[in-house]
């Protein structure tokens, strides 16, 4: 089993004005009851004392804290960071990440010898992947664990097989484009504003309709 899982979605920076995916991004950890005074007091000093370096704003620790959705609770940790074009040229423009991570064995469980997210946990974990993926219509939303971390956005750029390594992921209408050709084995639904998708290994029904409902 991996150590972590994260939702994930990406922001192009485009002149360097992060303040505003900043607090959409809060605002949407916030509306899931996230608790930690370590964010609380990162997002005051946003507010309050704007550095000379917009991309400072990455700086946030790695706090746990607690989150509420479909009636479960789950510990998780916001993370977030910038990748620079000037590092990684086949970029083309700076991306600012932001996430969500999740401690793999707080979320899955063995069942058969075959590793599956506790019963629950996939409808919970879809509506933190579809309030990322409406955060920007960059990139899109994935959730993956730690192998596949960043695989579905690198795929963007050349088109590559790893655009699939995720167990879900929103796509805004803006991107869907560049996921032409979805694999047999996946889920998918065309929901407003977007294209939903989930791997068919999670089950016998996509992480959008809640077990209670099949």
């Amino acid at each position: 089993m991996p150590e972590f899982h994260s939702v994930q979605t990406y922001v192009q920076i485009k002149d360097q004005n992060l303040r505003p995916y900043m607090e959409r991004y809060l605002s949407a950890i916030g509306r899931f009851g996230f608790n930690s005074s370590a964010l609380d007091r990162w997002a005051s000093k946003i507010a309050s004392e704007p550095p000379d370096n917009e991309l400072d704003y990455i700086s946030i620790d790695c706090t746990w804290g607690m989150i509420a959705c479909h009636g479960l609770t789950l510990r998780a940790a916001p993370l977030t960071s910038v990748w620079s074009s000037s590092e990684f040229p086949e970029l083309g423009t700076d991306w600012l990440e932001l996430e969500l991570l999740f401690h793999s064995d707080e979320i899955m469980e063995f069942i058969d010898d075959d590793c599956r997210y506790i019963e629950g946990v996939s409808s919970a974990l879809w509506t933190v992947v579809e309030a990322f993926g409406r955060l920007t219509v960059d990139a899109g939303s994935f959730l993956t664990n730690e192998v596949q971390d960043g695989q579905p956005w690198e795929g963007q750029f050349d088109r590559s097989d790893k655009r699939w390594k995720f167990d879900m992921a929103w796509l805004p209408d803006e991107v869907t484009q560049l996921y032409e050709g979805i694999p047999n084995d996946f889920f998918v639904s065309q929901r407003h504003g977007g294209l939903a998708l989930a791997a068919g290994y999670l089950g016998n029904t996509p992480p959008w309709i809640k077990e209670a409902d099949t």
